[in-house]
């Protein structure tokens, strides 16, 4: 099946938005933000930049809401309150223009990786799961990052604040993370990749 070459112009112009708006995200990368990370600064652009592929019928960038999961929302002042109690907890700070944020948080809505995360941490009895959207809440006070997504485990009666270093899609490395507490304690329990595998969100 051949296409009309009357399209041809407007596929070429929807290949040439997205490429800028992944472009975007590259170009405003520091040195302190991973290939895996949108830059803190990155979203007047990556908006602009993904509102003109959403012409075309596509949207790099996420506004519209999706199923909102079992992993809670947090705000500054619920995110205060859980380092005064002192208990350990994973945070996860994210924006919904992030394509990466979206991949860990959003995509997938109930059944999105850091759903699946949570859903393990719980059955090994580990950390729980907390995220937070700076888009609503603004960039937390006293919480040091440069990227998004950014996955945080705090211990140490709230003192310690560990940042996970690598991909956070790598959720059997992120597993391990929490709960070993950084590295700070052995593990010996289950396969990991096992549990991540066979675990069942709802439907």
């Amino acid at each position: 099946m051949r296409l009309p070459q009357s399209l041809f112009p407007f596929i070429a112009a929807f290949w040439s938005k997205l490429a800028e708006s992944v472009a975007v995200e590259q170009q405003l990368r520091g040195p302190k933000i991973a290939d895996w990370q949108c830059a803190l600064n990155a979203r007047p652009k990556l908006l602009a930049s993904a509102a003109a592929v959403k012409q075309f019928g596509s949207f790099h960038a996420q506004t519209d809401l999706t199923p909102k999961g079992m992993v809670p929302s947090v705000g500054p002042e619920s995110l205060e309150s859980m380092l005064k109690k002192g208990k350990d907890f994973v945070v996860v700070f994210y924006a919904p223009w992030c394509s990466f944020s979206q991949q860990l948080v959003l995509n997938g809505g109930v059944k999105a990786p850091l759903e699946k995360l949570n859903m393990v941490l719980k059955q090994m009895k580990g950390p729980p799961v907390v995220k937070y959207n700076i888009d609503e809440h603004g960039k937390a006070p006293g919480w040091q990052f440069q990227g998004l997504p950014t996955v945080i485990l705090v211990t140490g009666k709230g003192v310690k604040k560990q940042e996970f270093p690598s991909n956070p899609l790598q959720l059997e490395n992120l597993a391990a993370f929490a709960l070993t507490k950084g590295g700070a304690v052995q593990y010996g329990g289950a396969s990991l990749m096992a549990m991540l595998n066979f675990t069942q969100l709802a439907k």
